[in-house]
C-alpha cells in the first residue's frame, strides 16, 4: 500500500504536461541547456539560483548565522554595550569607555568597525590570523546574541528570501552548559560507560527538561513551525552542539546529555559535534570520542548524528591525523550526515572510503565558503568533484554566513563557477538531498532515495489531483510533505525558466 502510494503521489507530480504542454523531462532538459548558456554570465547565474528553491541549509551555526547589521539592530534593542577598542560586549546602562549600541548604528564609523568586528568583511591577514579571529568573533557573539528568538526570526526571513524551506541549526545551551561541566567533576571515567551512564542519567533529568522548555519557547517565539509539521511554512530543528574540544569525562556528559535532548525534545532533530578539529583535546582525544559517540547511539538508536569531521587541511595538524577523522566519524561512530570531510584526499584508502560513504548514503555538508576562508581550500583542491563523481550524497551549506559575508545562493554560485562540469541536474539532485538527508521525521517521498522517478510512467490515469491515501502519507510524514511541496516549486521554477527561454527567443 505505501509503494503504490507513493506510485500516486509521484505520478501527480510528474506525468502530466504543464501548461505550456511540456513534460517534466522536457522542461528539465530545457532548463539544463539554458543553465550552460547563464553559466559565464554573473549576473544572469545569481537571478537564476536566488529564484532556484534550495530546500534546506543542514548545517547553519547560531553563533555566526546572522549578519553583523542584524546582531547590531537586535543588540541595540536589548541596551547593549560595546568597548570601542576590546570589543568586548555587556549590559546597559554603559560606562565609559563603553558606547551603547543603539549609538554605533547611527554613526558610521563605529558601525565599520563593530561589524568588522563581528565578520571577515575587510579582514586583511593569514589563514591562521583568519582563524583566530573567527574565534573571537564567536565569542563576541556569545555575548552578543542573548535574544535568541529575535536573532532566530532574523534567520527564518533569511531562509525565505533564499526560498529555503527548512534550517537545521547548530546551538548549544549556556545555562545547560554550565550545569554539564559542574557534572563532569565529579565523573570517574575508571568506571565502565555503563556505570557512569547509570549514574549520570538521574542527575541530568532536570536540566533536561529545564533546556528543552527554553529551545521549543526560542522556536516558537521565532515564527519557525516545528520540524514535525505538515503544513507550509519555514521550518527550523535544532542539532544539539557536542564540544570536542573539552576533556574526556567532559565530553561524555555533554554527549550523554545531547543524545538524552535530541530523544525527547520535539525541536531538537539531532546531534552535532563541533569545535576546532586542529584544537589538541580534539586530536589527542579523537578516537576516545567517537567510541563514546558509538556507546550513546547504542542508549539512543534513533537519535540522528550529524558530525563535524576532516575540516583540515595540509598544514593544521601532524600528517598522521590527516584523513583519519573523516574515517573514525563514518566507520565508528556512524555518522549519517559528515560536515566538511574537506581532507577526505588524505585518507589512506580514499577510493574505498568514498565508496563506502555512496553505499550507506551518508551525506555531505560542503561549505564552500567556510573552507576557502578557514582552510585555504578552493577550486581543483576541493573534494566537491570528486563526491559528485563517486555519487556521495552533497548538500551544499553556507555554515556561518553571517562570519563570512555569504549565503546559500553564492554556495550555488561558487560551485558552479568553479566546477564547470556540474550541470542543473546535478544542482536540482543537491537540493533534493537537503530534504532526503535532513532530520525531519517520517519516511520519505523517495523510495529508496532514489529521485530517477521510475513511477511516473506507470499510471498515468491518476489524474490532476492527487488520492486520498497519498494525501494522508503526507499528512503522516513530514519529511515526505515537505518533499512534495518542493518538487511543486521546482515545477512551477523550470516552467518560469522555459518562459524565459521563449521570450528570449523572441
Amino acid at each position: 500500500m505505501l509503494c503504490h502510494c507513493l506510485f500516486i503521489c509521484l505520478t501527480w507530480l510528474g506525468s502530466g504536461l504543464t501548461a505550456s504542454g511540456s513534460t517534466t523531462s522536457d522542461l528539465e532538459s530545457a532548463v539544463s541547456a539554458r543553465f550552460k548558456t547563464i553559466i559565464r554570465d554573473p549576473n544572469e547565474l545569481r537571478a537564476f539560483f536566488r529564484a532556484m528553491p534550495k530546500g534546506a541549509d543542514l548545517h547553519l551555526h547560531y553563533l555566526g548565522a546572522d549578519y553583523a547589521e542584524n546582531v547590531i539592530e537586535i543588540g541595540a534593542r536589548n541596551d547593549l554595550c560595546v568597548h570601542p577598542k576590546t570589543m568586548m560586549v555587556g549590559p546597559g546602562p554603559c560606562a565609559a569607555p563603553s558606547i551603547p549600541l543603539n549609538l554605533v548604528k547611527r554613526d558610521q564609523e563605529l558601525n565599520d568597525m563593530v561589524v568588522k568586528a563581528l565578520s571577515l568583511r575587510g579582514f586583511q591577514g593569514n589563514l591562521e590570523a583568519r582563524r583566530q579571529h573567527v574565534q573571537e568573533v564567536t565569542d563576541r557573539l556569545r555575548a552578543l546574541m542573548i535574544d535568541k528568538s529575535t536573532h532566530l526570526a532574523s534567520l527564518c526571513r533569511q531562509a525565505a528570501r533564499e526560498n529555503t524551506s527548512l534550517i537545521e541549526i547548530l546551538l548549544r545551551d549556556d545555562e545547560a552548559g554550565v550545569i554539564l561541566e559542574q557534572l563532569s567533576m565529579d565523573l570517574d571515567m575508571r568506571e565502565m560507560p555503563e556505570e557512569r551512564w547509570a549514574r549520570l542519567a538521574p542527575l541530568l533529568k532536570d536540566v533536561l527538561k529545564d533546556t528543552g522548555r527554553r529551545l521549543k519557547r526560542m522556536q516558537q517565539q521565532a515564527g519557525f513551525r516545528p520540524p514535525n509539521a505538515t503544513a507550509p511554512g519555514i521550518k527550523a530543528g535544532f542539532l544539539y552542539s557536542i564540544p570536542r574540544t573539552v576533556s574526556n569525562r567532559h565530553f561524555f556528559v555533554e554527549a550523554a546529555f545531547a543524545f538524552a535532548l535530541a530523544a525527547e525534545s520535539p525541536v531538537v532533530v539531532g546531534v552535532s559535534l563541533g569545535g576546532d578539529e586542529a584544537h589538541v583535546n580534539a586530536v589527542a582525544n579523537f578516537s576516545r570520542q567517537m567510541v563514546i559517540l558509538a556507546f550513546f547511539h547504542e542508549k539512543f538508536p534513533s537519535v540522528k548524528r550529524a558530525y563535524h569531521a576532516g575540516e583540515l587541511a595540509p598544514g593544521r595538524v601532524s600528517p598522521e591525523h590527516l584523513g583519519t577523522h573523516i574515517e573514525e566519524t563514518f566507520r565508528v561512530a556512524g555518522a549519517d550526515r559528515i560536515g566538511h570531510a574537506a581532507d577526505i584526499g588524505s585518507a589512506d584508502k580514499m577510493h574505498q572510503l568514498l565508496t563506502g560513504l555512496a553505499a550507506k548514503k551518508t551525506a555531505v555538508e560542503v561549505a564552500l565558503t567556510a573552507n576557502e576562508q578557514l582552510l585555504g581550500l578552493a577550486g581543483p583542491a576541493h573534494p566537491l568533484p570528486l563526491f559528485v563523481r563517486y555519487k556521495v550524497p552533497v548538500v551544499l551549506t553556507a555554515d556561518r554566513p553571517g562570519i563570512f559575508r555569504t549565503d546559500l545562493t553564492e554556495q550555488f554560485i561558487l560551485a558552479a563557477t568553479r566546477y564547470p562540469q556540474l550541470g542543473y541536474k546535478d544542482f536540482k539532485r543537491m537540493v533534493r538531498n537537503s530534504l532526503e538527508y535532513s532530520f525531519l521525521e517520517g519516511q520519505s517521498l523517495w523510495p529508496n532515495g532514489d529521485y530517477t522517478e521510475p513511477a511516473w510512467s506507470f499510471l498515468p490515469e491518476a489524474g490532476n489531483k492527487p488520492s486520498e491515501a497519498c494525501r494522508r502519507f503526507l499528512k503522516e510524514n513530514p519529511k515526505a510533505a515537505a518533499q512534495w511541496r518542493l518538487e511543486k516549486d521546482l515545477r512551477r521554477f523550470e516552467e518560469s525558466q522555459a518562459g524565459r527561454i521563449a521570450a528570449e527567443r523572441n
